[in-house]
């Protein structure tokens, strides 16, 4: 059985799988689920994170957009894949859970005591492991960025001797202080966090008639000074986020279904089919029809990076 965020007791965690990889606009991978408990942070550009999850008493995939400095921690089992549609930076750790008997490189736990079910108890990380569908997408308002960079770039220079170990290991603490930072209760001063909810929003409401004015009620702001602050931190006005958000979704019904143009509309929050393929073509450069033809065409091989990874079956009796 995998250990999850909320079963930790006296284990630590081993990285076990990291890279920092630019992906092209044509990288997708299975739905799969492992029994890592999993960090993804979108450095540059924007990828696609979709997760099986309950929604209304019935589970099934989502699609979320990930943009650039926002993060993706995900719990051991959680179903999921991501999809890149353009080019994406992508920092990405996995955690193996281990006695300090199967992993004590170099005997630091011997002169370093660290909890991690402490740590995933308390502040930010307590909400992140009490996630209800087991993974919180998170925007980086503090040093998360950094921290992932030093503590991939220590990983990939290796562990030769006990002070490496000793500084893998307080930049592995380091770096979850600073994700913990960003989920913590309370509204951080500036204006990220004001951008933070706004995806929130966007994400969950696309494929409804979303206004800016709701958007902006949502966060306690006038609809100028929001539509300002989230174009000054973005570089997109937050109805060209909405409908990227809606043509994502209507690449996932044109990869994964045979719905016509016409039936996608109103699963993807469109007004009408006209709609649809305007917006298509303005964000992808391709219509609907031309996008389900490249799909079709193209054979996707992801070699996953952990032998214990799984594909997904609707038929799992746990997940």
């Amino acid at each position: 059985m995998a250990i999850t965020f909320r079963k930790l007791k006296n284990e630590v965690l081993e990285p076990v799988s990291y890279y920092m990889k630019k992906f092209d606009g044509t990288f997708s991978m299975s739905r799969h689920y492992h029994p890592y408990l999993e960090f993804m942070y979108c450095q540059s550009g924007q990828f696609a994170f979709e997760v099986y999850e309950e929604e209304d008493g019935k589970k099934q995939f989502n699609l979320y957009t990930i943009a650039a400095g926002a993060f993706v921690v995900i719990d051991a089992m959680v179903p999921h894949r991501i999809i890149t549609e353009t080019e994406a930076m992508i920092y990405n750790v996995e955690f193996e859970v281990k006695t300090k008997s199967e992993y004590n490189p170099y005997g630091i736990f011997d002169v370093l005591s660290v909890n991690y079910a402490s740590i995933m108890g308390q502040g930010g990380w307590q909400q992140i492991a009490a996630a209800k569908n087991g993974y919180s997408i998170v925007t980086d308002m503090e040093n998360v960025e950094f921290c992932a960079r030093s503590f991939l770039a220590e990983l990939y220079d290796g562990v030769k001797n006990f002070e490496q170990a000793l500084s893998v290991q307080s930049k592995q603490i380091m770096l979850l202080a600073e994700i913990g930072k960003c989920k913590s209760v309370g509204k951080p001063s500036g204006c990220l966090w004001y951008i933070k909810r706004v995806w929130e929003y966007i994400n969950r409401n696309y494929a409804s008639d979303v206004k800016i004015e709701e958007i902006a009620a949502s966060v306690s702001l006038s609809k100028a000074y929001l539509q300002r602050i989230f174009r000054a931190y973005t570089g997109s006005t937050i109805l060209q986020s909405i409908n990227e958000a809606r043509v994502n979704r209507a690449k996932q019904l044109l990869r994964e279904t045979n719905l016509s143009v016409g039936q996608i509309v109103s699963q993807a929050g469109f007004k009408n089919s006209q709609h649809l393929i305007y917006e298509f073509k303005r964000t992808a450069g391709i219509t609907p029809s031309e996008y389900r033809r490249e799909i079709q065409q193209r054979k996707v091989n992801h070699q996953m990076l952990t032998h214990d990874s799984g594909p997904f079956r609707e038929d799992l009796e746990e997940i």
